[in-house]
């Protein structure tokens, strides 16, 4: 009878043990193969596009020549938890006779509606709308001085309307390589701070790093926004070429620990 007892015991933790690991792995292959809402485009599909904005595969053309554009991913994206996004894009420019240009675009997260579309010229197709923060990449030669040449700003007016006036930037550097031509880049959002890189994997750090809370300042609908791009052009144009954008997820770790906690909680039952 003692013998059969422990053999019952140990078939017990053999079975417990077996149930463990089953968890672990199932654990790890949800993290590995969802999508968290993923958005990784070449922009001929999923996105609602205003103005002068056109797509083609590959690229996404959203002003040239005095034109002004706006494009959105059709879909609501959860902004509050963190993200990670990613685009390479290219600003070209024109000679002129007084050797003035002007180009640029931003990336945009706002709450007003897909079909949003703020102002031309140095609007940047941004300036107006309601409930938004921008992070713009502005390519110009143009004055007044500091904000006449290459610039990175951070605007938002809240749940009002966001302006383009630099003089009420959240963040802004005009220490920044010449934006013509091609260049990558990244923006990040967790733990309320949003970060800013031009081409990352020469700057390490990031030109821009602020302090917001991007669910309070926008009034969000439980958490999600639409993201895309607005842009404008004197003299030149903007493309966007690539586009991967990715909501915040627990490390595999952190999704390991919450599986094994279940099954210590049932098996403590």
């Amino acid at each position: 009878m003692e013998n059969r007892t422990n053999n019952s015991k140990g078939e017990r933790i053999m079975e417990s043990q077996k149930m463990t690991v089953a968890v672990c792995l199932s654990v790890l292959a949800f993290w590995a193969n969802c999508s968290h809402g993923a958005i990784d485009t070449d922009f001929s599909a999923g996105m609602q596009r205003n103005g002068t904005a056109t797509a083609a595969p590959g690229s996404l053309r959203l002003a040239s020549w005095g034109d002004t554009g706006s494009a959105f991913w059709w879909q609501k994206q959860d902004v509050s938890g963190g993200f990670t996004t990613e685009f390479s894009f290219t600003n070209g420019r024109s000679g002129s006779a007084d050797g003035n240009y002007d180009t640029g675009f931003a990336f945009i997260i706002q709450n007003q509606g897909i079909d949003a579309l703020g102002s031309d010229g140095s609007g940047l197709g941004y300036d107006g709308i309601e409930k938004a923060v921008v992070i713009e990449f502005d390519h110009r030669s143009r004055p007044p001085a500091p904000f006449s040449f290459n610039h990175l700003a951070i605007q938002s007016g809240n749940t009002g309307l966001v302006s383009s006036d630099h003089n009420q930037a959240l963040g802004f550097s005009s220490f920044v390589q010449d934006l013509a031509f091609d260049h990558t880049a990244r923006i990040t959002y967790a733990d309320k701070n949003l970060k800013v890189w031009v081409d990352p994997e020469t700057w390490t750090e990031p030109w821009l790093d602020i302090n917001i809370n991007i669910s309070n300042s926008l009034s969000l609908d439980d958490g999600t926004a639409w993201v895309g791009f607005t842009g404008s052009s004197g003299r030149g144009y903007s493309v966007i070429r690539q586009w991967d954008y990715t909501e915040e997820v627990p490390e595999p770790a952190t999704m390991l620990l919450l599986g094994l906690g279940g099954l210590i909680l049932r098996k403590r039952k």
